[in-house]
């Protein structure tokens, strides 16, 4: 099996990051319950999502906000992560992931394959509903991917940017020619302190200001994609080709547009 070891630790960190980011939005999606009133989440969505979800899907989900939880436990106790800490993406046909967080280990196993499947997910599940007039079934769904928009995309909370750094991380692969991607994160602690300086830019209390996309470029300034087909000039260029009328493009940094249900459908798509 080809594999590479020689990504830096902050690909490990925003990895994970955003596969948490991920999880979190797909077990909320999967919460969501049909409202009986005209004004609410419609059944029929509430039904459409208990078709979609799994219990294999569901035991994933919760896997990976559970290690989220044990690394945010270390790193409250200012302790320094264990020697050896490694995150690894692996090429297999089977969803799985294995992981360990104690003082003396640290490591997460995850296939790509599962990696896929959360973002299929997000890109079927329905999150939310957007009503168009007070008339009946006059509504259209907000899928999981499209949610977190306006005051909610404080702190780097938008789905889109999160979404495509893990496409990224599979089409490098691809790129690459490698099997499994293997980085050590030993001292990932110290990445957390730069998103956290970064976050602060995007308060609660600027969340409609200019802040809230400083924070975002910082973001995407300390954790660059690595795939050919999302760098600036490159995804840019996609945008205004192949997605053109779909997207209105963010000039500065491209992979902060908002790509919307489709891009994102067609991205997935080309993984194979």
């Amino acid at each position: 099996m080809k594999q590479s070891k020689q990504l830096p630790r902050r690909v490990g960190t925003s990895m994970v990051r955003s596969l948490h980011k991920l999880a979190q939005q797909l077990n909320e999606t999967y919460a969501k319950r049909g409202d009986a009133w005209s004004g609410g989440f419609p059944q029929e969505y509430a039904s459409h999502n208990k078709s979609l979800f799994t219990a294999e899907d569901i035991i994933h989900i919760n896997m990976v906000c559970k290690f989220q939880n044990d690394l945010d436990e270390q790193r409250s106790q200012k302790v320094d992560s264990p020697k050896g800490s490694f995150i690894t993406l692996v090429a297999h046909p089977t969803p799985t992931m294995k992981y360990m967080v104690n003082d003396t280990a640290l490591g997460l196993v995850i296939t790509t394959t599962l990696l896929k499947r959360l973002l299929e997910l997000a890109t079927t599940s329905i999150r939310d509903v957007e009503h168009h007039s007070a008339k009946a079934r006059d509504f259209s769904p907000v899928y999981t991917i499209e949610y977190c928009k306006g005051y909610r995309s404080n702190n780097f909370n938008e789905n889109e940017p999160n979404f495509l750094r893990l496409v990224d991380l599979i089409r490098y692969m691809d790129e690459v020619d490698v099997q499994m991607l293997e980085i050590q994160v030993e001292g990932y602690q110290h990445d957390y302190e730069l998103m956290d300086d970064a976050s602060n830019s995007g308060n609660y209390y600027s969340r409609h200001g200019s802040n809230t996309r400083s924070a975002l470029c910082k973001m995407l300034l300390q954790y660059p994609m690595l795939s050919d087909r999302f760098q600036e000039d490159s995804w840019g260029h996609y945008l205004r080709t192949q997605y053109k009328h779909m997207v209105t493009i963010n000039s500065s940094i491209p992979c902060l547009s908002k790509i919307g249900k489709d891009v994102c459908v067609a991205e997935l798509n080309l993984l194979g």
